[in-house]
């Protein structure tokens, strides 16, 4: 019964560690790439997906070189689009949503590149719809500072002629949501070897 008890309450600690750090950082799980993304080669093109965002804002190429701004969100239609130009291949591309409600910037890839410390875009992959008839990878943003409602819907674009970048470090809260898992496995199969 001890040992039942046991693993109940270890099993609820670890789900209170997941969603916390779920909570802490949705983008990680959301995407394990953090919305950095990597040129395959050739033209790369973006196509406004939609907003449901209150705030104004607009979209940048910041890296490399710098372009915009383009694709205004409460005044362009879903699946406008503009060719960003020729990259080559592995080329990363950095970018940058403007609130102009707010004045404040946040960018595509880890959270250090943002003013709050947090990660402001997903990325998924995208394969071709009747609005935007392209495969691709799909950026959403999130445009309040702070990290705002998380719900990612504020600005949306997707690109094509780029890949996620899976080569990313882990930040910190994945490294010890795999720490705990590996703690909890090791109590849990030194106690079975115990008398």
């Amino acid at each position: 019964m001890v040992q039942r008890l046991q693993i109940i309450l270890t099993a609820f600690l670890f789900s209170l560690c997941v969603t916390a750090l779920a909570q802490a950082d949705p983008i990680r799980a959301a995407s394990p790439a953090d919305g950095s993304l990597v040129a395959d080669g050739g033209e790369v093109t973006a196509y406004f997906a939609g907003s449901d965002a209150g705030f104004s804002s607009e979209l940048f190429l910041s890296a490399p070189g710098t372009q915009g701004p383009f694709f205004p969100n409460h005044s362009t239609s879903i699946g406008d689009s503009i060719s960003l130009g020729l990259f080559a291949p592995a080329t990363p591309l950095i970018f940058r949503l403007h609130v102009l409600t707010t004045g404040d910037d946040f960018f595509t890839g880890p959270g250090s590149g943002n003013p709050d410390g947090l990660v402001h875009a997903v990325t998924s992959p995208w394969s071709p719809s009747a609005s935007i008839p392209v495969s691709g990878v799909r950026i959403a943003f999130e445009d309040l500072l702070g990290g705002g409602d998380r719900d990612f819907n504020d600005f949306a674009f997707v690109v094509s002629g780029v890949h996620m970048n899976t080569a990313v470090t882990p930040e910190p809260a994945s490294l010890l949501l795999l720490g705990t898992g590996a703690i909890g496995v090791g109590i849990r199969g030194r106690r079975r070897f115990l008398p």
